[in-house]
């Protein structure tokens, strides 16, 4: 009986693996179209399969209806809340009001744009919460949204009473931010400069230097005593994002500057008036 030996292109899946093509078997051949390899690149591998001619499976693409259910299932995800007692919304309130993480270790972000950051930079939502004039939003993003995320939708007024903002754009959001030691910043210092904020009170300057040291390539920043917390909601959305993907950590400055001392780090300082 004859065989082929094929490259086979897949890609590692949540339910296991999943062939992104369809397989042609054709005069004895097998062929994954480029158009089909829709994968990114660092989730695709080539393996060598060995397949009978006389058994090759044919993988069709998914159909325009059943393409057009799976699009109708998404709103379906949205759990309907409408009292102000539910144990998420009091979470998220107070996160918002405390500026401050939740019991759970979650911060509370808001707005389009960190929504759109988080999740551009693998950040795991645990709640996502919408407006229900945001549902046209909600349809949009839900497709990037891990499937195993609470997502809930909440009368307008309601919702407005939880935001801090005064134009709220109908998406809130809890997630877990990475926890960084000391040392793993310092471990970082090679790769560019470490950021101290100390006695940084205004939480719009705490976001744009957030922001700036991510585009300048610092390594992490520390904050010490009398620094805003990094939690506030008006320091999140000034940060643009960067306190994503930015290594931080909360320290008194009676601790961190043995350290910059032990490691022979150099200390800069300057002072606004």
């Amino acid at each position: 009986m004859p065989v082929l030996v094929l490259p086979v292109w897949f890609c590692l899946c949540g339910d296991g693996v999943l062939p992104p093509f369809k397989a042609f078997a054709a005069s004895g051949t097998m062929a994954a179209p480029q158009s089909q390899r829709f994968c990114p690149a660092n989730q695709i591998s080539t393996r060598s399969f060995v397949l009978s001619l006389d058994f090759v499976p044919i993988m069709t693409p998914m159909t325009q209806d059943a393409k057009a259910a799976r699009t109708r299932s998404q709103p379906d995800r949205l759990r309907p809340i409408a009292g102000r007692h539910n144990q998420r919304l009091k979470e998220l309130r107070l996160a918002f009001r405390r500026a401050e993480l939740t019991p759970r270790d979650e911060c509370a972000i808001e707005g389009v744009k960190l929504l759109e950051e988080a999740l551009r930079s693998g950040q795991h939502l645990e709640s996502v919460f919408f407006s229900e004039s945001a549902r046209p939003l909600a349809e949009k993003l839900l497709p990037q949204i891990n499937a195993r995320t609470e997502t809930l939708i909440l009368p307008n007024v309601l919702f407005n009473s939880i935001v801090p903002s005064e134009s709220p754009q109908g998406v809130a959001a809890l997630l877990k931010l990475p926890v960084f030691s000391a040392a793993q910043l310092f471990d970082c210092a090679s790769n560019g400069p470490l950021v101290v904020a100390s006695g940084l009170q205004d939480p719009g300057n705490l976001g744009t230097i957030l922001r700036s040291a991510e585009a300048f390539g610092a390594a992490g920043i520390f904050l010490t005593e009398g620094t805003v917390s990094p939690y506030n909601w008006k320091a999140l959305r000034a940060s643009a994002g960067s306190i994503f993907r930015l290594p931080f950590l909360r320290i008194p400055s009676a601790e961190l500057i043995p350290m910059f001392r032990t490691r022979g780090i150099r200390m800069m300082a300057t002072s606004s008036p």
